[in-house]
């Protein structure tokens, strides 16, 4: 695994390494809007787009529900967990919110 390859990452605070989880996709974005896209993604996207056209109530959400579901799960991780919520989580010590 990468991160055993970082011990100084492993030792962050949980506030800590979400910033650096938001300065490693901003660095992503970065470098993916400088290359071009692959064929295949292209070809997906078209044909994505090509059943929307065709009936777009039948699948995806509007942007805004999608940024405030997103919204919604940030604010949740950012909420203590409490004892009885720390009881249940994986052996890793974290468990996923929904």
């Amino acid at each position: 695994m990468l991160l055993e390859k970082l011990p100084a990452v492993q030792s962050l605070a949980p506030e800590e390494k979400w910033l650096l989880i938001d300065e490693l996709w901003r660095d992503l974005a970065r470098q993916l809007e400088s290359s071009p896209a692959d064929a295949q993604t292209v070809a997906l996207l078209e044909a994505r787009f090509a059943e929307y056209l065709v009936n777009p109530d039948a699948t995806g959400s509007p942007a805004d529900d999608v940024f405030a579901r997103l919204a919604e799960r940030k604010r949740q991780w950012k909420q203590p967990f409490s004892p009885a919520r720390k009881a249940t989580c994986g052996p890793h010590g974290y468990t996923t919110r929904v």
